[in-house]
């Protein structure tokens, strides 16, 4: 009865009514459930319960193939683009299926909802969102849902943070925490800084592409925290919407008012790729401000390799999906998952030794290059020199 309970306010709690088949199905689900029904019913578009004799209970029909729901804020995530390329890509590399959806406001618990009730084999809810409603309690409802109408759990895994109000059984996907990685790229912009000529206290700006979600806000706290613990003198943000062509002219308009500036961190590949080639023009019998780059590895890797910047901390939602993917894959087939293979450690390179010639960055306007995806919530200014 607790169990039916459950079920009860899972199906009519408002927001969360269930379509019309939907609704058809867990009908008959409950009478089997009750007693009412065949011990032997088992609705087509859920998974046959594991066997009694499984020791995990949560090991996928032999022969079957998995499938991987993935969720993704159609709104909001900057990077979301990069998460429903790798599971359209990395899942059925895994020999599994990929279901992506993309979610509306306030829709993630509908999704998760939705995607136990078509059987997925497992679920990685990206971004959840703490704005909407009771969305903790139907995550919950949707695994509960599973265990009486499966017998074993569907995993549901949290990707980039976690949710209040969901315990461990809910495991999260997500980089560690940025303060201290950011900290050593700091001090090694700083380091460099100084040995240019630039003082103890070097002027320092923050560049960053906004409007921009949860981890763009992060980056630049943690940069400003980072800032300021230097003694540095920081100056307003630089502030940039779009791609390298928008970038640069945030940072020459910083160069032109600052023209001693010694440090600048950059918290996107657009701002990095850009400030490079700023920082490549100006006279090289000069000095030239040092450079901190926080973002994905692709692009930036020359940076580092010819000593243009003073270090590199990858952050790459690339790794974060993959990691995400790889575990769900092994939940789905009843395999444990470590602890740490949940938090990912994003690596910190620093540039050691003198500038290398034979490298120079170019700025390019998304015309010019193949063109990236749009970012939600952001207006590009396409073809702008």
């Amino acid at each position: 009865m607790a169990i039916l309970s459950r079920l009860s306010r899972f199906v009519t709690r408002p927001g969360n009514l269930l379509a019309l088949g939907s609704a058809l199905t867990l009908a008959l689900v409950i009478p089997g459930l009750a007693g009412c029904g065949s011990d032997q019913f088992t609705p087509a578009n859920l998974p046959t319960p594991t066997s009694s004799n499984d020791e995990t209970g949560l090991r996928a029909e032999e022969g079957s193939v998995p499938t991987i729901a993935v969720i993704i804020p159609r709104e909001g995530l900057v990077d979301s683009t990069v998460w429903e390329q790798s599971a359209r890509l990395l899942i059925p590399q895994s020999n599994a299926l990929s279901d992506v959806t993309k979610s509306e406001k306030r829709g993630q618990g509908r999704a998760v909802r939705d995607a136990v009730m078509k059987g997925a084999s497992a679920v990685i809810l990206v971004a959840p969102d703490a704005t909407e409603p009771d969305l903790a309690t139907m995550v919950k409802d949707a695994r509960e849902f599973t265990i009486a109408s499966r017998g074993r759990p569907t995993p549901i895994i949290l990707a980039t943070k976690g949710l209040e109000g969901l315990g461990t059984e809910f495991p999260i996907v997500r980089f560690s925490p940025l303060e201290d990685s950011v900290r050593e790229l700091v001090t090694a912009a700083v380091e460099d800084a100084k040995k240019a000529g630039y003082g103890d206290h070097p002027k320092a700006v923050i560049l960053y592409n906004g409007p921009y979600d949860e981890e763009g806000h992060a980056r630049v706290a943690a940069a400003r925290q980072a800032l300021n613990e230097a003694q540095v003198e920081l100056l307003t943000d630089a502030a940039f919407e779009g791609y390298q062509a928008e970038a640069a002219e945030a940072v020459k308009k910083v160069v032109e008012a600052h023209p001693d500036l010694g440090v600048l961190i950059s918290t996107d590949d657009q701002g990095a790729r850009a400030a490079a080639t700023i920082r490549d023009q100006m006279d090289k019998s000069q000095k030239r401000f040092a450079m901190g780059v926080i973002g994905p590895r692709k692009d930036l890797e020359r940076l580092i390799e010819f000593n243009i910047i003073a270090g590199h901390l990858i952050r790459d939602n690339t790794i974060l999906a993959r990691q995400a993917i790889l575990n769900a894959i092994k939940m789905a087939n009843g395999e444990p998952v470590p602890p740490e293979s949940l938090e990912i450690n994003a690596p910190f390179i620093r540039a050691s030794g003198p500038e290398r010639e034979g490298f120079a960055p170019k700025i390019m306007s998304p015309s010019e290059e193949e063109e990236p995806e749009p970012r939600p919530g952001r207006s590009f200014l396409k073809g702008k020199k």
